[in-house]
């Protein structure tokens, strides 16, 4: 089974045909988009993975704050969604959805500057905690990143939030999977005005969904970087049979 989580930059806009002809290239059963947004863009996205299997939607779009960025889920395989409460559902940064054999949630960590990312984090960080004897993946933009591997500017502090946060997911039982087989490794898959690389997408899974993943990516897509078809790399990840 193959899981694509992707950042496609501010609800895709004029690139919405090369999002989706890009997401084709990948085959994925299940994509996780962030930045989606009620747009024609979201639309033509949405349309377009339809016609590519990928029938079984859902999105966190609020009907009423319709201009934020949302997320946007699509599947070849039926599968339901958990409710939550508090700050997980009221942000529409984050889904879970569960599957016959293993369950995904799809994440979309906010900023420093909104003020509420200790909180964000702190309630994954829970739900992993209560979770980690599911078979579960978890993946998105986060955000975050473990200080001294996965910035060049030093932003990601030891003691910091986004620190305190790695710690927590690894206390839970979850690994990021990425990390896990390449320790000392650095790939950053967003970079800054300034130049800076980081790596702020992770996909991270469960003790039970852990010997089952095999293979994971990160993916600028046809063209590399260069192509601009967002300004984040995407995750590929490949699970087997439980």
């Amino acid at each position: 089974m193959r899981f694509v989580s992707w950042n496609i930059q501010q609800g895709g806009g004029s690139r919405a045909t090369r999002i989706v002809e890009q997401i084709a290239k990948w085959n994925p059963d299940i994509i996780g988009l962030s930045e989606f947004q009620d747009s024609s863009a979201g639309d033509h996205i949405a349309n377009g993975l339809r016609d590519l299997g990928l029938g079984h939607q859902v999105t966190t779009v609020d009907a009423v704050d319709r201009g934020r960025n949302f997320l946007f889920l699509a599947s070849r395989i039926a599968f339901e969604t958990r409710e939550y409460n508090g700050i997980l559902a009221r942000t529409g940064r984050w889904l879970h959805a569960v599957f016959p054999d293993i369950e995904a949630m799809l994440m979309h960590v906010p900023n420093r500057d909104m003020g509420n990312k200790g909180q964000f984090l702190d309630s994954i960080a829970e739900v992993f905690a209560a979770n980690r004897s599911s078979r579960a993946v978890a993946f998105g933009d986060t955000n975050s990143g473990v200080p001294g591997m996965d910035d060049e500017s030093g932003f990601f502090a030891p003691g910091c939030v986004e620190d305190h946060w790695f710690r927590a997911v690894a206390n839970a039982g979850w690994r990021d999977v990425w990390r896990d087989r390449n320790p000392a490794g650095r790939e950053y898959t967003w970079y800054s005005t300034k130049g800076n690389g980081f790596r702020l997408d992770q996909a991270f899974a469960s003790p039970v969904a852990l010997s089952s993943v095999k293979d994971v990516r990160y993916d600028w897509g046809h063209g590399g970087r260069e192509a601009k078809l967002s300004d984040h790399a995407a995750i590929v990840l490949d699970v087997g049979d439980a």
